[in-house]
Protein backbone atom coordinates (compact mmCIF):
# COMPACT_ATOMS: atom_id res chain seq x y z
CA UNK A 1 0.00 0.00 0.00
CA UNK A 2 2.29 2.37 1.06
CA UNK A 3 4.63 2.11 -2.37
CA UNK A 4 0.93 2.49 -4.57
CA UNK A 5 0.71 5.83 -2.61
CA UNK A 6 4.22 6.94 -3.54
CA UNK A 7 3.32 6.23 -7.05
CA UNK A 8 -0.28 8.41 -6.70
CA UNK A 9 2.25 10.95 -5.53
CA UNK A 10 5.23 10.61 -7.70
CA UNK A 11 3.95 10.42 -11.33
CA UNK A 12 3.47 13.85 -12.88
CA UNK A 13 0.11 13.31 -14.72
CA UNK A 14 -1.65 10.40 -12.84
CA UNK A 15 -5.46 11.24 -12.07
CA UNK A 16 -7.14 9.89 -9.23
CA UNK A 17 -11.29 10.49 -10.14
CA UNK A 18 -13.80 9.53 -7.55
CA UNK A 19 -17.74 9.99 -8.77
CA UNK A 20 -20.61 10.47 -6.34
CA UNK A 21 -20.67 6.96 -6.11
CA UNK A 22 -17.63 6.38 -4.67
CA UNK A 23 -16.11 4.43 -7.68
CA UNK A 24 -12.52 5.19 -8.11
CA UNK A 25 -11.23 5.84 -11.30
CA UNK A 26 -7.55 6.50 -12.22
CA UNK A 27 -6.72 8.45 -16.16
CA UNK A 28 -2.90 9.61 -17.64
CA UNK A 29 -3.19 13.04 -18.87
CA UNK A 30 -0.57 15.25 -20.72
CA UNK A 31 -1.89 18.63 -21.80
CA UNK A 32 -2.97 18.63 -25.31
CA UNK A 33 -3.51 15.04 -25.56
CA UNK A 34 -6.97 12.89 -24.98
CA UNK A 35 -6.29 11.44 -21.39
CA UNK A 36 -5.96 7.81 -20.91
CA UNK A 37 -7.86 5.85 -18.97
CA UNK A 38 -5.56 3.48 -16.46
CA UNK A 39 -8.19 0.34 -15.70
CA UNK A 40 -5.57 -2.44 -14.50
CA UNK A 41 -5.90 -2.44 -10.37
CA UNK A 42 -4.25 0.85 -8.96
CA UNK A 43 -0.65 -0.33 -7.51
CA UNK A 44 -0.33 -3.74 -9.47
CA UNK A 45 2.19 -4.36 -11.29
CA UNK A 46 -0.33 -4.47 -14.13
CA UNK A 47 -1.13 -0.95 -13.65
CA UNK A 48 2.09 0.28 -13.51
CA UNK A 49 2.96 -1.85 -17.34
CA UNK A 50 -0.28 -0.13 -18.21
CA UNK A 51 0.75 3.36 -16.91
CA UNK A 52 4.22 3.19 -18.84
CA UNK A 53 2.36 2.74 -21.76
CA UNK A 54 0.30 5.94 -21.07
CA UNK A 55 3.80 7.84 -20.37
CA UNK A 56 5.35 6.42 -24.02
CA UNK A 57 2.27 6.70 -26.35
CA UNK A 58 1.81 3.21 -26.50
CA UNK A 59 -1.96 1.30 -26.57
CA UNK A 60 -1.12 -1.06 -23.93
CA UNK A 61 -0.08 -4.26 -24.83
CA UNK A 62 0.23 -2.88 -28.38
CA UNK A 63 3.18 -1.38 -31.07
CA UNK A 64 4.83 2.01 -29.47
CA UNK A 65 3.32 5.43 -31.18
CA UNK A 66 3.82 8.98 -31.01
CA UNK A 67 1.25 10.77 -29.59
CA UNK A 68 -1.16 13.28 -31.51
CA UNK A 69 -2.77 16.05 -29.93
CA UNK A 70 -6.64 15.44 -29.32
CA UNK A 71 -8.16 18.18 -31.66
CA UNK A 72 -5.81 17.18 -34.72
CA UNK A 73 -7.66 14.30 -36.56
CA UNK A 74 -4.83 14.17 -39.12
CA UNK A 75 -1.11 16.25 -38.97
CA UNK A 76 -0.14 18.61 -41.26
CA UNK A 77 2.53 17.06 -43.87
CA UNK A 78 5.67 19.00 -43.50
CA UNK A 79 5.29 19.58 -39.47
CA UNK A 80 8.34 18.08 -37.37
CA UNK A 81 5.39 15.83 -36.05
CA UNK A 82 4.96 14.60 -39.44
CA UNK A 83 8.21 13.82 -39.76
CA UNK A 84 9.11 12.18 -36.70
CA UNK A 85 6.06 9.91 -37.26
CA UNK A 86 7.59 9.10 -40.75
CA UNK A 87 10.48 7.99 -39.20
CA UNK A 88 8.99 5.67 -36.69
CA UNK A 89 7.47 4.59 -38.84
CA UNK A 90 9.45 3.65 -41.50
CA UNK A 91 12.87 3.36 -39.97
CA UNK A 92 11.50 1.01 -37.65
CA UNK A 93 12.76 -1.84 -38.42
CA UNK A 94 16.25 -0.73 -38.05
CA UNK A 95 15.68 -0.98 -33.77
CA UNK A 96 14.61 -3.06 -31.01
CA UNK A 97 11.49 -2.89 -29.20
CA UNK A 98 13.45 -0.66 -26.88
CA UNK A 99 15.04 1.74 -28.70
CA UNK A 100 11.79 2.08 -30.84
CA UNK A 101 10.11 3.43 -27.72
CA UNK A 102 13.22 5.17 -26.28
CA UNK A 103 13.23 7.33 -30.02
CA UNK A 104 9.13 8.13 -29.61
CA UNK A 105 9.34 9.31 -26.02
CA UNK A 106 12.00 11.62 -26.70
CA UNK A 107 10.53 12.76 -30.12
CA UNK A 108 6.95 12.74 -28.38
CA UNK A 109 8.51 15.36 -26.11
CA UNK A 110 10.43 17.57 -27.85
CA UNK A 111 7.15 18.01 -30.13
CA UNK A 112 5.30 18.85 -27.30
CA UNK A 113 7.97 21.86 -26.62
CA UNK A 114 6.43 25.48 -27.26
CA UNK A 115 10.12 27.28 -26.32
CA UNK A 116 10.99 27.78 -30.39
CA UNK A 117 7.38 29.97 -30.54
CA UNK A 118 6.41 33.12 -29.16
CA UNK A 119 2.82 32.48 -29.80
CA UNK A 120 3.21 29.15 -28.08
CA UNK A 121 2.95 26.86 -31.27
CA UNK A 122 4.16 23.54 -30.36
CA UNK A 123 7.27 22.45 -32.06
CA UNK A 124 5.89 19.67 -33.41
CA UNK A 125 3.08 22.01 -35.53
CA UNK A 126 6.37 23.72 -36.89
CA UNK A 127 7.85 23.52 -40.28
CA UNK A 128 10.61 20.66 -40.45
CA UNK A 129 12.22 22.03 -42.54
CA UNK A 130 12.48 25.34 -40.79
CA UNK A 131 14.64 24.02 -38.04
CA UNK A 132 17.83 25.63 -37.65
CA UNK A 133 20.70 25.09 -35.35
CA UNK A 134 19.27 27.68 -33.41
CA UNK A 135 16.26 25.99 -32.67
CA UNK A 136 18.10 22.98 -31.38
CA UNK A 137 20.66 24.94 -29.20
CA UNK A 138 17.24 26.34 -27.56
CA UNK A 139 15.48 22.78 -27.22
CA UNK A 140 18.75 21.83 -25.90
CA UNK A 141 19.87 24.68 -23.58
CA UNK A 142 15.69 23.90 -22.07
CA UNK A 143 16.83 20.47 -20.46
CA UNK A 144 20.16 22.50 -19.67
CA UNK A 145 19.29 21.32 -15.28
CA UNK A 146 19.52 17.53 -17.20
CA UNK A 147 22.77 17.11 -19.29
CA UNK A 148 22.40 13.87 -20.21
CA UNK A 149 18.70 14.52 -21.48
CA UNK A 150 20.04 17.82 -23.48
CA UNK A 151 22.35 15.68 -25.23
CA UNK A 152 20.01 12.69 -25.85
CA UNK A 153 17.46 15.48 -27.46
CA UNK A 154 20.77 16.79 -30.06
CA UNK A 155 21.21 12.94 -30.97
CA UNK A 156 17.85 11.89 -31.60
CA UNK A 157 17.18 15.05 -33.64
CA UNK A 158 20.54 14.87 -35.63
CA UNK A 159 19.52 11.10 -36.24
CA UNK A 160 16.04 12.26 -37.43
CA UNK A 161 17.64 14.45 -39.91
CA UNK A 162 19.94 12.64 -41.12
CA UNK A 163 16.99 10.28 -41.90
CA UNK A 164 15.13 12.52 -44.04
CA UNK A 165 18.75 13.71 -45.72
CA UNK A 166 19.10 10.13 -46.92
CA UNK A 167 15.33 9.76 -48.02
CA UNK A 168 15.47 12.87 -49.84
CA UNK A 169 13.32 14.72 -47.22
CA UNK A 170 15.70 17.21 -46.30
CA UNK A 171 19.70 18.82 -47.46
CA UNK A 172 20.77 19.97 -44.02
CA UNK A 173 21.22 18.72 -40.57
CA UNK A 174 20.15 21.26 -38.13
CA UNK A 175 22.04 19.41 -35.66
CA UNK A 176 25.31 18.86 -36.92
CA UNK A 177 27.55 21.42 -35.11
CA UNK A 178 25.41 22.01 -32.28
CA UNK A 179 27.51 21.23 -29.07
CA UNK A 180 26.92 19.09 -26.62
CA UNK A 181 26.68 20.00 -22.72
CA UNK A 182 29.32 18.95 -19.94
CA UNK A 183 27.44 16.39 -18.20
CA UNK A 184 28.36 16.71 -14.56
CA UNK A 185 28.38 12.57 -13.80
CA UNK A 186 29.26 9.58 -15.64
CA UNK A 187 25.59 8.04 -15.07
CA UNK A 188 24.92 5.06 -13.10
CA UNK A 189 27.11 4.77 -10.22
CA UNK A 190 29.38 1.10 -10.77
CA UNK A 191 29.30 -1.12 -7.64
CA UNK A 192 32.56 -1.45 -5.59
CA UNK A 193 33.35 -4.87 -4.00
CA UNK A 194 32.56 -4.35 -0.95
CA UNK A 195 29.85 -2.58 -1.86
CA UNK A 196 28.45 -5.91 -3.66
CA UNK A 197 29.89 -7.90 -0.18
CA UNK A 198 26.99 -5.16 1.96
CA UNK A 199 24.51 -6.40 -0.10
CA UNK A 200 25.35 -9.76 0.08
CA UNK A 201 25.11 -9.55 3.76
CA UNK A 202 21.72 -8.55 4.06
CA UNK A 203 20.61 -10.13 1.42
CA UNK A 204 22.13 -14.02 1.89
CA UNK A 205 22.14 -16.97 -0.65
CA UNK A 206 18.77 -18.21 -0.77
CA UNK A 207 17.07 -14.61 -1.59
CA UNK A 208 15.07 -13.21 -4.57
CA UNK A 209 17.07 -10.42 -3.88
CA UNK A 210 20.59 -12.34 -3.81
CA UNK A 211 19.57 -14.27 -7.13
CA UNK A 212 18.86 -10.85 -8.82
CA UNK A 213 22.32 -10.03 -8.11
CA UNK A 214 23.83 -12.51 -9.16
CA UNK A 215 22.14 -12.81 -12.14
CA UNK A 216 23.12 -9.63 -13.20
CA UNK A 217 26.67 -9.83 -12.07
CA UNK A 218 27.69 -12.68 -13.68
CA UNK A 219 25.93 -12.41 -17.27
CA UNK A 220 25.98 -8.83 -17.52
CA UNK A 221 22.63 -8.43 -18.97
CA UNK A 222 20.99 -5.97 -19.10
CA UNK A 223 17.40 -5.72 -16.52
CA UNK A 224 14.89 -6.20 -19.43
CA UNK A 225 16.80 -9.39 -20.32
CA UNK A 226 18.13 -10.55 -16.81
CA UNK A 227 14.38 -10.61 -15.96
CA UNK A 228 13.70 -13.04 -18.55
CA UNK A 229 16.63 -15.03 -18.26
CA UNK A 230 15.14 -19.04 -17.79
CA UNK A 231 15.87 -22.78 -18.10
CA UNK A 232 15.19 -22.46 -21.67
CA UNK A 233 18.61 -20.60 -22.32
CA UNK A 234 20.93 -22.74 -20.79
CA UNK A 235 22.47 -25.65 -23.00
CA UNK A 236 25.56 -27.60 -22.25
CA UNK A 237 28.28 -28.59 -25.12
CA UNK A 238 31.21 -30.49 -23.87
CA UNK A 239 30.23 -31.09 -20.04
CA UNK A 240 29.98 -27.16 -19.87
CA UNK A 241 26.69 -25.42 -18.94
CA UNK A 242 26.15 -22.31 -21.37
CA UNK A 243 24.08 -19.32 -21.49
CA UNK A 244 22.40 -18.41 -24.92
CA UNK A 245 20.64 -15.66 -25.06
CA UNK A 246 19.62 -12.78 -27.76
CA UNK A 247 19.36 -9.30 -26.06
CA UNK A 248 16.02 -7.63 -27.15
CA UNK A 249 17.60 -4.19 -27.46
CA UNK A 250 19.48 -5.40 -30.52
CA UNK A 251 17.15 -8.52 -31.31
CA UNK A 252 15.45 -7.21 -34.40
CA UNK A 253 18.48 -5.29 -35.78
CA UNK A 254 22.02 -6.68 -35.75
CA UNK A 255 20.49 -9.87 -33.70
CA UNK A 256 23.34 -10.00 -31.65
CA UNK A 257 23.79 -13.24 -29.40
CA UNK A 258 25.43 -13.65 -26.18
CA UNK A 259 26.56 -17.05 -25.44
CA UNK A 260 28.53 -17.24 -22.20
CA UNK A 261 29.46 -19.28 -19.90
CA UNK A 262 27.58 -20.32 -16.81
CA UNK A 263 29.76 -18.94 -13.48
CA UNK A 264 29.93 -21.16 -10.70
CA UNK A 265 28.35 -18.40 -8.07
CA UNK A 266 25.16 -18.01 -10.42
CA UNK A 267 25.12 -22.09 -11.17
CA UNK A 268 24.91 -22.57 -7.65
CA UNK A 269 21.87 -20.00 -7.43
CA UNK A 270 19.87 -21.72 -10.56
CA UNK A 271 20.56 -24.81 -8.96
CA UNK A 272 18.72 -24.75 -5.97
CA UNK A 273 15.47 -23.18 -7.41
CA UNK A 274 12.39 -25.44 -8.11
CA UNK A 275 12.88 -27.70 -11.39
CA UNK A 276 9.99 -26.70 -12.89
CA UNK A 277 10.72 -23.08 -12.48
CA UNK A 278 11.27 -22.04 -16.21
CA UNK A 279 11.96 -18.38 -15.64
CA UNK A 280 14.14 -17.73 -12.60
CA UNK A 281 13.20 -13.94 -11.72
CA UNK A 282 9.27 -15.18 -11.02
CA UNK A 283 6.72 -14.91 -8.91
CA UNK A 284 5.28 -17.15 -6.48
CA UNK A 285 2.66 -18.64 -9.06
CA UNK A 286 6.12 -19.40 -11.33
CA UNK A 287 4.86 -15.63 -13.72
CA UNK A 288 7.88 -13.69 -15.06
CA UNK A 289 8.55 -10.39 -12.66
CA UNK A 290 8.41 -7.59 -15.10
CA UNK A 291 11.88 -5.34 -15.63
CA UNK A 292 10.17 -2.15 -14.10
CA UNK A 293 9.17 -4.61 -11.43
CA UNK A 294 12.41 -6.22 -10.63
CA UNK A 295 13.73 -2.59 -11.29
CA UNK A 296 11.78 -1.08 -8.28
CA UNK A 297 12.64 -4.71 -5.87
CA UNK A 298 16.04 -3.32 -6.48
CA UNK A 299 15.84 -0.24 -5.15
CA UNK A 300 13.83 -1.28 -1.96
CA UNK A 301 16.86 -3.99 -1.58
CA UNK A 302 19.64 -1.95 -2.33
CA UNK A 303 18.45 1.06 0.48
CA UNK A 304 17.72 -1.73 2.95
CA UNK A 305 20.98 -2.78 2.45
CA UNK A 306 22.28 0.82 3.09
CA UNK A 307 22.93 1.51 -0.45
CA UNK A 308 21.08 4.57 -1.91
CA UNK A 309 23.07 5.16 -4.57
CA UNK A 310 23.43 1.88 -6.41
CA UNK A 311 21.27 0.35 -8.97
CA UNK A 312 21.09 -2.82 -11.53
CA UNK A 313 22.21 -1.11 -13.91
CA UNK A 314 25.68 -0.55 -12.02
CA UNK A 315 26.20 -4.16 -11.59
CA UNK A 316 26.44 -4.65 -15.45
CA UNK A 317 29.09 -1.45 -15.23
CA UNK A 318 30.81 -3.79 -12.25
CA UNK A 319 30.85 -6.87 -14.15
CA UNK A 320 32.41 -4.63 -17.10
CA UNK A 321 34.71 -3.23 -14.90
CA UNK A 322 35.51 -6.13 -13.13
CA UNK A 323 36.54 -8.22 -16.50
CA UNK A 324 38.85 -5.45 -17.60
CA UNK A 325 40.95 -5.08 -14.70
CA UNK A 326 41.48 -9.18 -15.20
CA UNK A 327 42.31 -8.54 -18.76
CA UNK A 328 39.43 -9.04 -21.11
CA UNK A 329 39.85 -7.95 -24.40
CA UNK A 330 37.94 -5.08 -25.45
CA UNK A 331 36.66 -8.18 -27.93
CA UNK A 332 35.94 -10.44 -25.34
CA UNK A 333 33.49 -7.58 -23.63
CA UNK A 334 31.72 -6.83 -26.52
CA UNK A 335 30.99 -10.45 -26.74
CA UNK A 336 29.87 -10.57 -22.98
CA UNK A 337 27.90 -7.87 -22.93
CA UNK A 338 26.15 -8.02 -26.50
CA UNK A 339 27.86 -4.53 -27.53
CA UNK A 340 27.78 -4.19 -31.32
CA UNK A 341 31.04 -1.30 -31.22
CA UNK A 342 33.92 -1.14 -29.23
CA UNK A 343 33.29 1.73 -28.57
CA UNK A 344 31.49 1.02 -24.72
CA UNK A 345 34.30 -2.13 -24.39
CA UNK A 346 36.94 0.59 -24.89
CA UNK A 347 36.30 3.03 -22.36
CA UNK A 348 36.57 -0.43 -19.93
CA UNK A 349 39.77 -1.80 -21.21
CA UNK A 350 41.35 2.09 -21.79
CA UNK A 351 40.57 2.54 -18.02
CA UNK A 352 41.57 -0.90 -16.71
CA UNK A 353 45.05 -0.17 -18.54
CA UNK A 354 45.43 3.20 -17.35
CA UNK A 355 44.89 1.98 -13.62
CA UNK A 356 47.55 -1.18 -14.64
CA UNK A 357 49.96 1.45 -16.23
CA UNK A 358 49.52 4.03 -12.92
CA UNK A 359 50.24 0.87 -10.46
CA UNK A 360 53.05 -0.31 -12.26
CA UNK A 361 54.43 3.58 -12.77
CA UNK A 362 53.84 4.37 -9.71
CA UNK A 363 57.09 1.81 -8.31
CA UNK A 364 59.30 4.46 -10.01
CA UNK A 365 58.47 7.65 -7.82
CA UNK A 366 60.92 7.53 -5.03
CA UNK A 367 63.23 9.88 -3.89
CA UNK A 368 66.89 8.90 -4.90
CA UNK A 369 70.58 10.59 -3.97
Amino acid sequence: MERALKLEAKVRGLVKDTDRRGNVRYYYRRKGFPKVRLRSEFGTDAFREELRCAELGIPFGGAPQLPQPANTTLVRAGSFRWLCLEYLRRAKSQWGAMTHARKSRMLADICDSTSLSKTGTRTGDLPFLGMQLKHVAQLRDDKADMPNVANRRIKEISALYNWAIGTGLAQINPADKCARLKAPTEGYHTWTLPEISQYQATHPPGTKADLWLRILLFTGLRKSDASTLGRQHIYEVNSERRIRITPSKTRESSAVVVDIPLLAPLAEAIDALPRTQLTFMAKANGTPHTSNTLGSYMRDWCDAAGLKHCTSHGLRKAGAVIAAEAGATSQQLQAIFGWTTSQQADHYTKAASRQKLATEGARHLRLTE
